[in-house]
């Protein structure tokens, strides 16, 4: 029994962070590289009446972008704003968007050793003992939801508490701390990032709570069997 306790704790403690993270970097990435969200934002938000920068100009902005992420190109420091071409990226904001660019290749790249390494734990844990495989993923998708609606609890209360304490966590500089003028936050607005994080979040969340229900039904289907031959 004991070991049961330990052995079900481990796989808690390790399939719940694979599962998250994968999950997670999954739907951002899937955000992140289409074009639907940014046109979306930036219409809702008038950024190029704000900015002067033309819709199709934030959209060529927002596919060098993700070019960046994709680690197939890199962001200009030019712009062309009121129709004349003009520099709007100094350095900082090209290295910070460089630093963001390398985490988010990092996550890619780490990624599918998570997702390998869940299943792999699964499948021993199954192998030995279906039922509690089962009823383990079940409760690192709920400890997970339970996460995700504490963190949105905090970020309705104080989003910039949250977006700043997310970028000490990831960054080692303040170098994401950008001036009011600074037209990249004129385009990536607290908006843009609050609704990016919500749209994320509920993602996460409806992926998280279809597996619960699945593992909920496989967990309920196998109770009503073994009820069934007198187990």
């Amino acid at each position: 029994m004991r070991k049961n306790k330990i052995a079900n704790a481990l796989f808690f403690l390790i399939a719940a962070p694979c599962i998250f993270l994968v999950i997670g970097f999954t739907v951002i990435e899937a955000i992140a590289m289409g074009d639907s969200f940014y046109q979306k934002q930036f219409e809702k938000q008038g950024i190029s009446a704000q900015t002067g920068v033309s819709q199709d100009g934030l959209m060529d902005f927002a596919h060098e972008v993700q070019n960046l992420l994709s680690g197939k190109g890199g962001l200009s420091s030019h712009m062309v704003v009121n129709g004349q071409s003009v520099e709007t990226f100094g350095e900082q904001e090209l290295f910070h968007m460089d630093e963001v660019a390398d985490l988010f290749g990092r996550f890619s790249s780490v990624r599918f050793s998570l997702a390998v390494a869940f299943f792999a734990l699964f499948t021993a844990f199954y192998m030995l003992d279906n039922r509690h495989a089962i009823a383990n993923v079940l409760a690192c998708c709920l400890a997970n939801l339970a996460g995700i609606a504490a963190i949105a609890t905090m970020a309705a209360m104080d989003f910039d508490l949250v977006f700043t304490v997310f970028h000490e966590i990831l960054f080692d500089n303040d170098l994401w701390m950008f001036p009011s003028n600074s037209m990249l936050i004129r385009i990536l607005t607290e908006e843009f990032f609050m609704n990016f994080a919500a749209q994320a979040g509920i993602c996460i969340a409806i992926i998280l709570l279809g597996i619960s229900i699945f593992a909920a039904c496989m967990l309920q289907k196998r109770k009503k069997k073994e009820l069934a031959n007198g187990d």
